[in-house]
């Protein structure tokens, strides 16, 4: 046995390699926004940006929230991206002020990439974009946010785990019961603790609220257990929302889910789109500590 221990070695020492420098901690990364009275008429505006480095391949979450104050007549779109731009449906978020008066809206918007080693940007992008009857000016306090899951860690050490899943759900019924928009399943190794973050916009009918919500079944709870976003009018009628909760979990296989229903007030149609994403964020007992960074 430790002959070939000595052999391991050996071939380590002549190739090169080093079995501990391709694996790495999990990182994160954080950047406090303040942007006022911005242009975000024509092209997309980067109004924040994080670069980092992995030693090794892994998955980053990137995470763009906070509030967003604009003019009546102006859809803001607002988007965390790996470029400066965003996309279509779960692509991004948007926020519309309902008059002078009531023009500040909160938001949140999560994406998820694979990366491979080497150095990457990530962006929180914002645009005035199809409706632009406001002056096309905006402020945002808020933050971007990079999270880094490495696929290997230190000899040791468990490894914690992210699992992300966007939502496209146009035109869904959700009178009734809850309706599950998202899930996501994992096999836990070891007992730990998951982060469970149901974040996005959602279309709704006026005369409706509807609730959505993070949970650990295909169902919601009260108070703290979910958030509810109604339409202020027929116009402005899309709401950005986030809710998160945290759960202890044992070893075996685990399901946690996005779910939106239709409740209390029901005088719209029932019918609403939801575009956003389902994020797992897996702790296992004894995990190495983050190493974080800020810019």
């Amino acid at each position: 046995m430790r002959k070939l221990c000595y052999l391991f070695s050996l071939l380590c020492f002549l190739l090169g390699w080093n079995p501990a420098a391709t694996a790495a901690k999990p990182e994160a990364w954080q950047l406090g926004i303040n942007q006022t009275q911005i242009d975000l008429s024509g092209n997309p505006v980067v109004v924040g940006q994080i670069a980092a480095t992995f030693a090794q391949p892994g998955t980053v979450i990137v995470t763009f929230d906070g509030t967003c104050i604009s003019s009546p007549g102006d859809r803001i779109v607002l988007a965390a991206s790996d470029q400066p731009d965003w996309s279509p449906n779960d692509g991004n978020t948007s926020v519309e002020a309902f008059d002078d008066d009531r023009n500040r809206n909160p938001f949140s918007h999560t994406r998820a990439y694979s990366v491979g080693a080497g150095s990457y940007d990530f962006y929180a992008v914002a645009q005035n974009y199809v409706e632009t009857d406001g002056n096309g000016i905006a402020s945002i306090y808020g933050s971007l946010s990079v999270k880094f899951f490495p696929d290997q860690v230190l000899a040791g050490e468990a490894r914690p785990e992210a699992f992300f899943q966007g939502i496209s759900q146009t035109n869904i019924d959700l009178e009734g019961s809850a309706v599950v928009v998202g899930e996501i399943s994992f096999e836990a190794p070891q007992s730990g603790r998951v982060v469970v973050r149901f974040d996005g916009k959602c279309i709704a009918s006026l005369g409706d609220r509807i609730v959505l919500a993070a949970s650990d079944h295909a169902g919601w709870t009260p108070n703290d257990g979910n958030v509810g976003i109604e339409a202020s009018s027929d116009d402005v009628n899309r709401k950005s929302f986030a809710h998160s909760r945290s759960y202890l979990v044992g070893p075996g296989n685990h399901t946690f889910y996005a779910v939106a229903q239709n409740y209390v007030e029901t005088d719209g149609s029932g019918i609403a789109s939801i575009y956003g994403g389902l994020t797992v964020e897996y702790y296992p007992d004894l995990a190495g500590i983050y190493a974080f960074s800020a810019q």
